[in-house]
């Protein structure tokens, strides 16, 4: 896994910003609590997918912040082919960039944000992940 590492200030201050554009971000403890309802450990359930690093997460100012674009509405699970994503990323970025990545223009994509395409073309957002990860191994 790559050192975890502070963002730069504008990078912090970018994404709740980028996310808003894009569903929003929700707090650990939000999304926990809204889990409540479908799940029986949900503070659990929600651990485990931040520590296998499953779902989209960055810490700012000791709370884990997570992006609403990566959830089903109804179930509030992640969405199918996240991981993929993930995975394609998380050997070469930490968490902040993960995050990053999501949210700013993505030239395989259009110059759209993968957030914002991963719910209609999840397939497109995991190629561009990919093309990414080998541009970032060299």
């Amino acid at each position: 896994m790559p050192a975890i590492h502070a963002p730069p200030a504008s990078t912090a201050l970018a994404l709740p910003e980028a996310f808003a554009r894009i569903g929003g971000l929700l707090t650990g403890d939000d999304l926990a609590l809204v889990l409540r309802s479908s799940l029986d450990q949900p503070v659990s359930r929600l651990a485990q997918w931040i520590a296998h690093r499953q779902v989209v997460n960055f810490v700012w100012h000791a709370e884990f912040l997570l992006p609403r674009f990566q959830f089903e509405p109804e179930s509030m699970r992640p969405r199918s082919r996240l991981s993929d994503v993930i995975a394609e990323l998380a050997d070469v970025y930490d968490d902040w960039d993960i995050a990053a990545w999501f949210a700013r223009p993505n030239t395989w994509l259009n110059d759209k944000a993968p957030a914002s395409v991963f719910a209609l073309d999840p397939c497109s957002v995991v190629g561009a992940a990919r093309a990414d990860r080998f541009v970032a191994i060299g």
